[in-house]
């Protein structure tokens, strides 16, 4: 009996972390793109040059985290927010359902 699961969950519970979960992927996408504002701001405003590799390294770095919250993570958090919602409404359709056996 090592693989018993669980699978008694609370709508209510679900709801509330979904909410959760907007937030703070709404968040995240609003930090990302200050970070990006900030990111063009220094490209624009400093002479960043291979002479000052410290800033140049930095940028790519900076840029490299930017590429991955927009191309991986925010998507992913975006599919996992759109899968707790569809489980939501199909335990709603089936909780007060029974079955005969």
């Amino acid at each position: 009996m090592e693989n018993i699961y669980d699978i008694n969950i609370s709508a209510d519970d679900a709801k509330a972390k979904l909410e959760e979960l907007s937030f703070s992927n709404k968040t995240l996408k609003e930090n990302a793109n200050s970070i990006k504002y900030i990111y063009n701001e220094i490209q624009k405003n400093w002479e960043v040059s291979q002479e000052s590799s410290d800033i140049a390294s930095t940028l790519e770095e900076v840029d490299k985290c930017l590429t991955d919250i927009n191309s991986v993570i925010t998507p992913v958090l975006e599919e996992f927010k759109n899968t707790l919602e569809i489980l939501i409404l199909a335990h709603q359709e089936t909780a007060q359902k029974e079955i005969d056996v």
